[in-house]
């Protein structure tokens, strides 16, 4: 009965909001300038037909109509999961393809059709909305959901697990086997399942290139980084160390503390964002400390609280740091302290937009930047939020130990007006990805670190543990919704071989040769008048050679022979050859090419022509004078090129 009376409000919903709203100018483009034509019928056989709309598509315009008609693709994603840019592509999808059945005119401008506007009206946000813009579904669009609802025909949608994929990932992951298996090829569908929110096989089965694509845009974003560790690649280039900056004016070489790209990407991972109406805090703010002269006689920090700013007594040229710190370094959006004790502050403000500058009317303390200031004439105890330490001396210095949220939780105790502030951590997924992992000197890279990555010491974790780090010493840790994703080559370094650290803390996913590859992807066969020769098959009796001379770690992939799909010729297999197989035989086997010979099979071959590698014999009187005592052997081998390019010599491998 209450399902009934849920669905009867429903419906009756649809009308009062279309009789309230009535499409009001706010919303664009308005009926007189655009109008598809669909009728709520043609609607709703489009949806229903999966030959026209795919299903797994549909859920941006089915959770739109779940949250009343009306949302940004932000507030889909907080409710529902996935991301902003799933739901965006999926409506312009669904817009498109039923533009395409029901040849309806698509709105057009310099900018290109707009297909979203097939199905919605849309509008900017509001002050207090979440994301930039409200698409609102057409009427007729609504009423045909809501008939399919009615109907069931969303039941399995309504169903559908919308918690983050990512949980299923490992928070630190190695992708791991022999040259030419798609590694580093995998880690960008791995990176992209990840970010996303989608299954590894939903992605695994999408075309590369759209998935490519992806990928390039979270990179834009900061959402996924990349970096190759080599044996020259240490702890300042991935967390933090000293660089030098020259001044070419005065010839002089200074050194100041840069993060490295690793510290960089886990600051961003961890940006929170403070919703208010009445300021802006920037989503990687820092935070300062100043320190303002007080007093009975020209109590300074007294007209900073009042007019709105914050002053220094140094020149505005000065070299001393706190000036450079105060003018350069401290930017619009970050927090800021009033100093009153090292133990002690005495006001939060926000820093405003605006130059740093020097305010004539003033006999002191002239160099002024604008401060919002949110709370004031306080006495808070920072050291509980400080990691158990004082502020620093100096009259301006960051406080790297604390947090936004907790300076915002001091303010809003102070301030009542405040308690409407929101403050939302990024809870996204951010992926790092370490090309050829086991080439760097892992203790040396990492550091204190090692311990800090693993998933019950993270950021947010019951067990979290944060390290301060030599150079800052600012308190460090990583973030949970950080991702580490590493590729390794075991033909280079086995894992049993690894840092001992490292092994522990990673989970390993095995990537070997995979021929049915090359038979999915059609590079498995090539043909030459009459004669045609099995690639596939080929690399396995190769691999299985290599595996029982050798091992399982050093076969040959199957990504060399991946260009064959598109160029299926000798000449190409010849110089993937020539350019991949042979050189990695070559070092496997330490140029004992009585062992590539067969890996091979020229061993078994009886037509000279088709060997790879020819033997031959040496008569050590016709090389060397007298009868020397050395036990070299008595054949040489030399590299047959024309056998590369016959087909024959392929197929009697």
């Amino acid at each position: 009965m209450l399902q009934k009376i849920v669905q009867a409000a429903r419906a009756l919903k649809v009308y009062y909001d279309h009789v309230v709203s009535d499409q009001k100018d706010e919303y664009w483009p308005p009926l007189r300038e655009y109008d598809p034509g669909i009728t709520k019928d043609e609607y709703k056989w489009c949806i229903s037909d999966p030959s026209i709309v795919k299903f797994e598509n549909l859920d941006t315009i089915y959770y739109i109509f779940q949250m009343g008609g009306e949302a940004t693709c932000t507030q889909i994603e907080k409710q529902y999961g996935n991301t902003q840019g799933h739901y965006n592509q999926n409506a312009q999808h669904v817009g498109r393809w039923i533009a395409n059945e029901t040849k309806c005119p698509v709105r057009e401008d310099d900018d290109g059709k707009h297909y979203w506007t097939v199905l919605f009206v849309g509008r900017s946000t509001l002050k207090h909305e979440d994301g930039s813009w409200v698409w609102q579904l057409r009427e007729p669009l609504r009423e045909a959901i809501n008939e399919l609802d009615l109907e069931g025909f969303f039941e399995d949608m309504k169903g559908k697990d919308t918690t983050v994929m990512a949980d299923r990932f490992e928070k630190n992951m190695i992708l791991y086997g022999p040259p030419g298996t798609g590694k580093t090829y995998n880690s960008v569908i791995f990176a992209v399942a990840i970010c996303d929110n989608r299954h590894l096989k939903d992605v695994q089965e999408e075309e590369y290139s759209h998935v490519l694509n992806r990928y390039k845009e979270l990179r834009s974003e900061g959402r996924i980084a990349f970096t190759t560790f080599h044996q020259s690649y240490g702890y300042e280039e991935f967390i933090e160390g000293i660089k030098p900056i020259m001044d070419e004016e005065k010839e002089e070489i200074a050194y100041s503390i840069e993060d490295g790209i690793f510290k960089r990407f886990c600051s961003t991972a961890a940006e929170v964002e403070v919703k208010s109406k009445s300021f802006e805090i920037r989503p990687d703010a820092s935070i300062w400390k100043i320190t303002i002269k007080s007093g009975s006689k020209n109590n300074v920090k007294e007209e900073c609280f009042l007019e709105g700013n914050m002053r220094i007594g140094f020149d505005i040229d000065s070299e001393d740091t706190s000036v450079k710190e105060f003018v350069e370094d401290m930017k619009p959006g970050d927090n800021v302290l009033s100093f009153k004790t090292r133990e002690m502050i005495d006001g939060i403000g926000i820093i405003g937009e605006g130059d740093p500058e020097e305010l004539a009317n003033k006999t002191e303390y002239k160099v002024s930047r604008p401060v919002q200031w949110i709370a004031t004439d306080i006495e808070e105890n920072i050291i509980s939020i400080n990691e158990g330490k004082k502020l620093h001396r100096p009259t301006v210095a960051r406080v790297p130990r604390m947090a936004v949220e907790d300076i915002m939780a001091v303010a809003s105790k102070n301030n009542a007006s405040l308690t409407e502030t929101k403050i939302e951590k990024n809870t996204k997924p951010y992926v790092f990805i370490i090309d050829e992992i086991n080439r760097g000197n892992i203790s040396k890279i990492f550091g204190e670190l090692i311990t800090l990555i693993e998933t019950t010491k993270r950021k947010g974790a019951d067990e979290v543990m944060s390290a301060t780090l030599p150079y800052s010493q600012s308190s460090f840790s990583v973030p949970d919704n950080v991702y580490i994703l590493g590729t390794m080559n075991t033909a280079d370094r086995s894992i049993a071989l690894m840092d001992t650290a490292l092994r522990r803390r990673f989970d390993f996913v095995e990537m070997m040769p995979e021929s049915r590859v090359l038979t999915a992807i059609g590079s498995d066969k090539i043909e030459l008048g009459e004669e045609t020769l099995d690639v596939a098959e080929m690399l396995d009796k190769i691999n299985a050679r290599i595996e029982y001379l050798f091992d399982r770690e050093h076969t040959i992939g199957h990504a060399f022979f991946t260009s064959l799909k598109t160029d299926p010729t000798i000449d190409n297999l010849a110089d993937i050859f020539l350019k991949n197989v042979i050189p990695l035989l070559q070092e496997y086997f330490y140029e004992d090419y009585s062992k590539i010979q067969l890996i091979l099979g020229d061993n078994g071959k009886e037509d000279e022509q088709y060997k790879f590698i020819k033997d031959s014999q040496i008569i050590m009187k016709d090389l060397f004078r007298g009868s020397p005592d050395l036990d070299l052997g008595d054949t040489k081998y030399e590299i047959n090129l024309t056998a590369f390019y016959k087909i024959q010599s392929y197929q009697q491998i």
